[in-house]
Parts: structure tokens; C-alpha cells; sequence
């Protein structure tokens, strides 16, 4: 179904799913890395990298943490491809009994654009290949190159 062909409740359920998938993959990476570079993990696994990250400047880390956006949003676009160009019906993602695939004509589109899953759902709004994602609590219009 293309969006405009789409019923209120197979929307809603895209919509959850893309909310979920922000909330607890995107936002959550991102998340994770912000804590990185900050040094704010106990874990001995990290600590290494940590000092390693403390020893870059403020663009560098500015840098890095733009090519964890790219890879982020990557990812999720390749596995929601994957799944929309699944052939072998054994693996499907269902919202209320109904596969995700079926509600949309382009689900690997859906995170990305004006009225996307991250401009709607994610704390850190839609990525910008120049800027990467801005921080929490950050309105787009304050955004600086970084």
C-alpha cells in the first residue's frame, strides 16, 4: 500500500513500531555513544576507549559521533530493507497481527524525511548529513555546524 493508500489503523501501527524502534535502537545508540565520549561509563570493557576519546578535541569527537549517526541510521535502513525485500515469509516484523512490510510500499523510507520516524519520534529529531543530530533538548533552529 502507498502512504496515502494506507487505513488509520495499519498507520497506527507503522507509526508504533517506528516510535518503538526509535525509543529503543536509535535514541538508545546514540545514547550510548554520548555517554562514551563523555567518559560517563564504570564499565572496565570501556574504559580504555574512553581515555582514548577524552585524549581527541571537541571536533573530533564531533566527527566521530556523526559516523555512529551515519552507521545507526544505516543499519536500521538495511534491516528494514531486508525485511522488506524478504521473500522468505518465516521472518516478519507484526504490529497487531499484521506485518509491517504490508503497511507500507517503502518501509526502509519510513525513519527518513519531514514527517519520518525520527523528525517525529526521536529524541535527537531527523539526521543531517552536515550536522549529524542535535542534542537532547537542542530545537533544529539552534543547531550549529558541528
Amino acid at each position: 500500500m502507498s502512504g496515502s493508500e494506507r487505513l488509520d489503523d495499519d498507520n497506527d501501527g507503522l507509526s508504533r513500531f517506528g516510535e518503538f524502534l526509535m525509543a529503543n535502537l536509535r535514541d538508545r545508540c546514540i545514547d550510548d555513544f554520548d555517554r562514551l565520549a563523555a567518559g560517563a561509563w564504570r564499565a572496565p570493557g570501556v574504559q580504555a576507549l574512553q581515555t582514548d576519546l577524552a585524549t581527541l578535541s571537541a571536533d573530533q569527537r564531533a566527527l566521530l559521533r556523526r559516523c555512529a549517526l551515519r552507521v545507526i541510521d544505516g543499519g536500521l535502513h538495511d534491516l528494514l530493507f531486508a525485511l522488506q525485500e524478504s521473500t522468505d515469509q518465516r521472518i516478519a516484523v507484526l504490529v497487531d497481527g499484521k506485518n509491517i512490510c504490508d503497511l507500507s510500499d517503502a518501509v526502509h523510507g519510513e525513519p527518513f524525511g519531514p514527517k519520518g520516524w525520527q523528525a517525529r519520534f526521536s529524541r535527537y529529531g531527523e539526521a543531517d548529513d552536515d550536522q549529524g543530530v542535535r542534542t537532547v533538548g537542542e530545537s533544529p533552529s539552534s543547531r550549529t555546524k558541528r
